[in-house]
């Protein structure tokens, strides 16, 4: 009977495991020129956890460009911070910048993409 307690429990679990719980959380695009991006994270007072932000535009074929991020940052793997805010070109404390800034282009599609273990958040946005 033991074994079989065992082998239910871990079928109960092996989903969660695999999946993992995770949530998603929206993210607002704040101001049209180039010069003055911000996006809010998550809803409230809180903010979103974020370990890793970055910003991607579309290329020739039409695809986001995850390996050319014009703009990232990121806390080492695994950790994460809470942040309400973040405004483009500017590091938010205690991250580390892996791809410095680009000037945004108007008329170009972006995808702003932020990931933490368990939850992440991403929103397209035209700069005008």
């Amino acid at each position: 009977m033991k074994v079989f307690l065992r082998v239910v429990g871990l079928l109960l679990i092996f989903p969660l495991m695999l999946f993992g719980m995770s949530s998603k959380y929206g993210i607002t695009v704040i101001g049209e020129g180039p010069s003055s991006i911000s996006f809010l994270l998550g809803e409230g007072k809180k903010g979103a956890e974020v370990n890793t932000f970055l910003v991607v535009k579309r290329n020739d074929v039409g695809q986001w460009d995850y390996k050319h991020p014009v703009w990232s940052f990121e806390l080492s793997p695994g950790s994460s911070m809470s942040l309400k805010r973040v405004t483009y070109g500017d590091v938010p404390f205690g991250y580390s910048e892996t791809t410095k800034a680009a000037a945004l282009e108007s008329g170009t599609q972006y995808l702003a993409v932020s990931t933490a273990p368990g939850s992440g958040g991403s929103v397209e946005f035209v700069v005008h």
